[in-house]
């Protein structure tokens, strides 16, 4: 069965740059990480939500889908409040949470 995993990654101070490299993490799981199931809602909710107008309601969309998810794994050398956020959720409800 394969594991869902929550890719935690900041995306707001550059949501262009940080697309691409949350792409190229996902990418890289596929390829070397069989059975494992990257979940970036960074790349697709900007289709229908704007980031400046609607964080909130963005925010509580990604941890809707982060709780759905087996484990949290962590990217960056920096974190951003949203991914704070994010780690203190999955920490309360008792996830997994990587950090590479």
């Amino acid at each position: 069965m394969s594991k869902l995993v929550y890719i935690c990654h900041k995306y707001t101070d550059n949501p262009t740059g940080n697309k691409k490299k949350i792409a190229a993490i996902c990418r890289e799981i596929i390829k070397h990480r069989p059975g494992v199931v990257p979940i970036a809602p960074q790349l697709f909710l900007d289709q229908y939500m704007f980031e400046s107008t609607e964080r909130d309601v963005a925010m509580k969309h990604c941890l809707k889908i982060m709780l759905a998810c087996d484990e949290v794994w962590v990217y960056g050398k920096e974190s951003s409040s949203g991914m704070r956020d994010e780690i203190a959720a999955a920490i309360r409800a008792k996830m997994k949470v990587v950090t590479s």
